[in-house]
């Protein structure tokens, strides 16, 4: 018998991971360099394969099967992923222009926005009567040598007429320029006043008088149909805040869009994913969270929507309008301690870069609330 005693083998070596990093194509070197802003690329054409189909389904039953749609990355690697082929893509092709804060001022100046003198003198029918009324409501209302000699240089210019002040009702005039369109009354803007009721919860002692008070009036209210479910299990006083300002949501919708037809056309109501593949191939894509139309809970709304059931004989296409609300106190004068909570509405289907540009008036007046002492 061989008793010699035999070393075990040493351990094989650790096998390393590789430390060779793969580095980008000069076409993702060219991307990390400075570049200006770009919109999605085009759609992806590649045809997408055939779901299996059922051999012999049991009922027919009719479902609305979403077509996603996919654009190509665009230099930075970003694609977007649509639930249903939109019908426009208003960044599909950005400008230099477009992302110049000043531009949006310079694009209602010039072009097809440009706009007749009539329309800019209006509602005067001419420019004397203009340069007249214009003399008149902002000069000083008391006589001065400064006012005649501004009475003086509007009566030669070369462009007054005084046979166009002939037969001119300047009362009218004055009516129309009362009435100021981002006004508050009655009949413009859709503005209303309602009498607000909040119920503001109070402290109370619970005695046994208390308790047997409380209950007979909850009988007394089941005999006659006065319970309220939602508001009775919490104790409180309601007051009432009349004069609340206001205006419907659908007029605001209507006015912002209707009424601007560039800014029309800069809104998104297709929503969508939005991937960016890194540099690395291998990576998986990254999802991307940058607007209100590009997240979740908006593709989930969407998704919804597109699913229920139409309306009788619409077939209109349906969008969901995002609506942002925002408040803050605002002083209104310049002594004392007077304050004003306006309530104003933004709508999410803009982009942010356009939504918080002020040239483009993406602001609107929703409600006044009272303040009350």
């Amino acid at each position: 018998m061989d008793l010699t005693a035999t070393s075990p083998a040493p351990p094989e070596p650790a096998v390393e991971p590789s430390k060779c990093i793969r580095k980008p194509t000069a076409k993702r070197r060219m991307a990390l360099e400075d570049a200006l802003l770009e919109g999605p690329g085009p759609f992806d054409t590649r045809p997408e394969p055939e779901p299996p189909r059922a051999v012999s389904p049991v009922q027919n039953i009719l479902l609305r099967i979403p077509r996603l749609v996919r654009t190509v990355a665009n230099s930075f690697g970003v694609s977007r992923l649509y639930i249903n082929t939109p019908t426009h893509i208003p960044d599909a092709d950005i400008a230099l222009p477009d992302m110049v804060a000043d531009h949006a001022s310079d694009k209602r100046n010039s072009g097809k926005s440009e706009k007749s003198v009539l329309e800019m003198i209006s509602p005067y029918p001419n420019v004397s009567t203009f340069r007249f009324g214009n003399w008149f409501w902002n000069g000083s209302y008391k006589k001065s040598k400064e006012e005649r000699d501004k009475l003086i240089d509007m009566m030669l210019a070369p462009d007054f007429d005084v046979e166009d002040l002939r037969g001119i009702n300047f009362d009218k005039i004055d009516t129309e320029l009362a009435k100021d369109p981002e006004g508050t009354g009655e009949s413009d803007n859709g503005w209303s006043t309602s009498t607000l009721t909040i119920k503001v919860p109070v402290a109370t002692k619970i005695t046994k008088a208390s308790r047997r008070k409380k209950a007979n009036a909850d009988r007394a209210a089941q005999v006659h149909d006065e319970v309220d479910t939602e508001t009775e299990s919490i104790g409180g006083k309601k007051f009432a805040i009349p004069g609340f300002r206001h205006r419907k949501l659908m007029h605001i919708l209507k006015s912002s869009i209707e009424g601007n037809s560039d800014q029309a056309k800069q809104y998104h109501w297709h929503p969508f994913e939005q991937y960016w593949q890194p540099l690395d191939e291998e990576r998986p894509p990254e999802r991307m969270y940058n607007e209100i139309y590009s997240s979740s809970t908006f593709v989930k709304a969407d998704c919804k929507l597109q699913e229920s059931p139409r309306e009788s004989g619409c077939d209109l296409p349906r969008v969901i309008a995002a609506i942002m609300l925002w408040s803050d106190a605002t002083h209104v004068a310049q002594f004392g301690q007077a304050k004003l909570w306006p309530i104003y509405l933004y709508l999410g289907n803009l982009s942010k870069y356009v939504r918080c540009k002020p040239s483009e008036h993406t602001g609107h007046q929703a409600a006044y609330l009272p303040t009350v002492k």
